[in-house]
């Protein structure tokens, strides 16, 4: 990310100081370039996993200090995976697996983790080679569609229809998002999958009324730098009017997000696309990040929906969020509504747009085309 922001320069200088800093904290140490940003580093005489992870876990306090590079203070921050010899393998290429493996539960797990090996990621990891072997048949293969769940104005009008993939796995029936969309971003799979969606919902604009239609994009689909111009050029190869296209990203976007994705989302609004906020609420949003974020709309999570009834405090958030998109101006949409009584009380709050099972589940396109000519 360092070098697709700052040039090559900056991403060798990173590499400088990485080195550096392995050295002050492994003296003695080997070493290597795996490939990408994966790094592998030999330490001989340790037989006990809980020093090493120690030792893992110095290295990253190490990296989190920040360095200037290309000009500006940057913190390195890295996900760690250990493996023992003789105890998890002999093979040198067996043990750099194994490792793999715990690096794979190590970035699960978030930035600056340290895990070590065991048995029991070999399973998992069957299983996700499974899943990812078969969600890229699905894409060659058709076997994903998706669903359209629709957005409402204070009128009871749509305004617009959010997509959502499901896979229909030929043996295995319906295989929800949760399974597969976590693989897909640790693969190179994640990237192939956004635009699938995007096309898609492109080809059904018309059949949806000309609506705009909002699509998921990861976190991980930002961090790349050729994201905005790879989605411009959809657009373009569909004959997509870019304002019928909302963008929606989780709350972490804004709040861990480098050079590059905003630059990525900059690039969208530019284009016309709109910018919502999803899931606003669920984990660690700031209203301090709304002033530097620019964004369209607000989705407040269904966990506020849910406790509205019950909790004052839940019900006086949802209110101040109103309070400030109308002076930003942005859309508020309510989703996750599933009674009367919830809808009323967001109503009340200054919700512009609404959205849940008891208003419209998500359906298939023939579904809602069938319904449409009812």
């Amino acid at each position: 990310v360092l070098k697709d922001s700052a040039g090559h320069a900056a991403g060798d200088a990173a590499l400088v100081h990485l080195s550096g800093v392995i050295e002050q904290v492994v003296p003695g140490s080997v070493v290597g370039r795996l490939g990408g940003d994966e790094f592998g580093i030999m330490v001989a005489g340790h037989d006990n996993k809980a020093a090493l992870r120690r030792l893992g876990e110095a290295l990253l306090r190490a990296l989190e200090r920040p360095v200037n590079i290309a000009g500006r203070a940057v913190r390195l921050s890295a996900s760690i995976g250990v493996a023992l010899a003789p105890q998890d393998a002999v093979d040198v290429a067996d043990l750099i697996s194994k490792a793999d493996l715990a690096l794979y539960k190590a970035k699960k797990n978030g930035r600056h983790a340290v895990m070590s090996f065991d048995a029991d990621m070999l399973g998992d990891e069957r299983h996700r080679r499974f899943v990812e072997r078969e969600l890229r048949a699905a894409l060659l293969l058709e076997e994903l569609e998706l669903h359209y769940q629709p957005v409402f104005g204070a009128d009871m009008a749509i305004r617009s229809h959010e997509a959502l993939v499901r896979w229909r796995h030929q043996v295995r029936g319906m295989i929800a998002p949760a399974q597969f969309i976590p693989i897909a971003e640790e693969s190179d799979l994640i990237g192939k999958l956004g635009e699938w969606v995007l096309r898609r919902a492109c080809s059904d604009l018309q059949a949806l009324g000309g609506m705009p239609v909002a699509v998921n994009v990861s976190p991980v689909q930002l961090r790349h730098a050729d994201f905005a111009r790879r989605f411009a050029a959809i657009l373009i190869e569909t004959g997509t009017d870019p304002r019928s296209i909302i963008v929606e990203v989780t709350e972490t976007v804004p709040l861990n997000a480098g050079d590059v994705e905003m630059a990525n989302l900059a690039a969208l609004r530019k284009l016309g696309v709109r910018i919502a906020i999803d899931d606003f609420g669920a984990g660690h949003a700031s209203l301090q990040y709304l002033r530097g974020f620019s964004f369209d709309i607000i989705k407040i999570d269904r966990s506020y929906v849910a406790n509205m009834g019950s909790s004052r405090i839940d019900g006086m958030i949802v209110t101040a969020v109103c309070d400030i998109a109308r002076a930003l101006p942005v859309e508020v949409v309510a989703e996750g509504i599933e009674t009367q009584e919830q809808f009323m009380q967001l109503r009340q709050a200054g919700c512009t747009s609404f959205q849940g099972y008891l208003l419209g589940r998500p359906q298939p396109l023939a579904k809602i085309g069938a319904a449409a000519a009812a």
